[in-house]
């Protein structure tokens, strides 16, 4: 179903005040407001009407931005805690290797600069 607006609905849904970047979001919210507003309300994409959903389209955006960065820096975290761990467990098997006179063991072709071969 479209809606169908007369020319005089028209100009009275234009004549109402544009919206303004509301208080009670997050400033990465309103980041995203003050960034994306003034084009919108210039192609007169936005209107009073669309204030409700332009403001919950600016916190869903500020909400996937924090919980992307919170993954990348668990999965950060995660990454160096298992390089330490790895580095110990090499270092500790390597340690026994001297005892028993076994051949060392090396790391991974592909590890990270900061994980080659500790003694």
């Amino acid at each position: 179903m479209k809606l169908q607006l007369t020319p005089e609905q028209w100009n009275r849904l234009q004549s109402l005040p544009r919206p303004r970047c509301p208080r009670n979001i997050s400033p990465e919210a309103k980041a995203i407001w003050k960034a994306t507003a003034p084009v919108l309300k210039r192609k007169g994409h936005l209107t009073f009407i669309d204030a409700g959903m332009f403001r919950a389209y600016c916190v869903a955006v500020a909400d996937h931005r924090r919980a992307v960065a919170a993954l990348m820096d668990c999965e950060a975290i995660h990454r160096k805690a298992h390089e330490r761990l790895e580095r110990i467990t090499r270092r500790m098997a390597n340690k026994a290797a001297r005892m028993f006179c076994l051949p060392k063991i090396e790391a991974p072709k592909n590890a990270p600069e900061g994980a080659k071969q500790e003694t």
